[in-house]
């Protein structure tokens, strides 16, 4: 059974008009039609290999390969076609004009010539770098939660960790603080 053309754009229509994400259905990034074809290439000018994903109509992320540096892919997609970009070790997200999520633009009726998008790293503030590299040496919420540091920090860590949800954060048997010095960054050089 088959939807019309214009039952179709009554759902789409629909959809855009709902509000972005209530209690009860939460927002999803997924696909939505097929409607407006786009040309694109997908290139990627990170030192990194990343994995491509577009996000289907279900939602789910469906694994369109992996680029090298300055490697590029041709796609043929669409408007409402949602794609992200991974690091395939890091699993850290990468950006498409600055946005973790790209979202092809129309084309106009008469361009047929695919669209260049160049896949680059994200800005990241020192902060978040030097959290990133005190997570690498880490491999568990409760090492984030002895460090000497803030506890704002500390949480911050422990989020991005796995852990066991059922563990009190302020455990009465935990150890003595783990001091951040010098010396934790150099062993991390060494890696």
């Amino acid at each position: 059974m088959s939807i019309s053309a214009s039952k179709r754009d009554q759902q789409l229509k629909a959809q855009l008009e709902a509000p972005l994400e209530t209690a009860e259905m939460p927002l999803v990034l997924r696909s939505l039609d097929n409607v407006n074809r786009v040309f694109v290439k997908f290139v990627n000018r990170t030192l990194h290999d990343v994995v491509l994903y577009w996000i289907d109509y279900q939602g789910r992320a469906v694994n369109y390969g992996t680029l090298r540096y300055n490697e590029s892919l041709d796609i043929d997609t669409f408007v409402t076609h949602p794609w992200i970009f991974v690091d395939r070790d890091t699993h850290d997200r990468y950006v498409v004009d600055n946005e973790d999520v790209f979202f092809p633009k129309p084309m106009s009726r008469c361009a047929r010539a695919r669209r260049y998008v160049c896949i680059t790293l994200p800005m990241f503030t020192l902060r978040r770098l030097s959290l990133r590299a005190i997570r690498q040496r880490l491999t568990h919420k409760r090492q984030a939660l002895q460090l000497d540091i803030p506890r704002c920090l500390q949480q911050e860590l422990a989020s991005m960790l796995p852990g066991d949800e059922q563990e009190p954060e302020d455990s009465v048997n935990s150890p003595a603080p783990i001091p951040l010095t010098p010396d934790l960054f150099l062993r991390m050089e060494e890696d």
